[in-house]
């Protein structure tokens, strides 16, 4: 399937309820990214206006600070997760 690169700004809140929703995921043995979650998340929104218009007035409507989830969990104490490595310039990078 081919993939469109979304670059999104999200509130910390916002970024912070997902990093949540990861770990719900992954402690339950259902290994994802961010990326799949939000996939999944857009795939199960609803497809009517009066759905679509609810959510966003959800989000509109919701506390800044969103109470608890403003904390981010502590990292696990170990090596970083793997992540997107930075190019060299011997791999065509920029370097």
């Amino acid at each position: 399937m081919p993939v469109r690169a979304v670059a999104l700004g999200l509130p910390d809140p916002i970024d912070i309820r997902l990093d949540q929703l990861l770990e719900i995921a992954n402690s339950a043995a259902r290994f994802t990214s961010r990326r799949e979650l939000v996939a999944a998340l857009i795939l199960a929104s609803p497809d009517t206006t009066e759905g679509v218009v609810a959510l966003i007035e959800r989000y509109r409507e919701a506390p800044p600070t969103h109470g608890p989830i403003l904390r981010r969990p502590r990292r696990p104490a170990g090596p970083k997760r793997p992540g997107r490595r930075r190019l060299t310039p011997a791999m065509g990078g920029k370097g």
